[in-house]
């Protein structure tokens, strides 16, 4: 078994915890509050978060890269 240092597992706790928030709000605005441009938000939102692990076309320095990802990432769960 493969340990895994404290940090890697403190940040997938924290990942883990925004990915069942945000799918909680999808689930949220389709099916109790059924309001489309939250939905639309929050689709975007995940579109952007893909889209950040291809962006730059390897041109991007890897913290350059990281720092897209992670600024998409903390931006999952904001309706608009």
């Amino acid at each position: 078994m493969v340990a895994i240092a404290e940090t890697d597992l403190a940040r997938l706790v924290c990942k883990v915890r925004r990915y069942e928030r945000f799918l909680h709000l999808l689930q949220l605005h389709a099916e109790v509050t059924m309001n489309p441009d939250a939905m639309r938000s929050l689709i975007g939102n995940a579109c952007r978060w893909s889209y950040a692990h291809r962006a730059g076309n390897g041109e991007l320095s890897p913290e350059e890269q990281d720092e897209i990802i992670e600024r998409a990432f903390k931006n999952l769960c904001k309706v608009r």
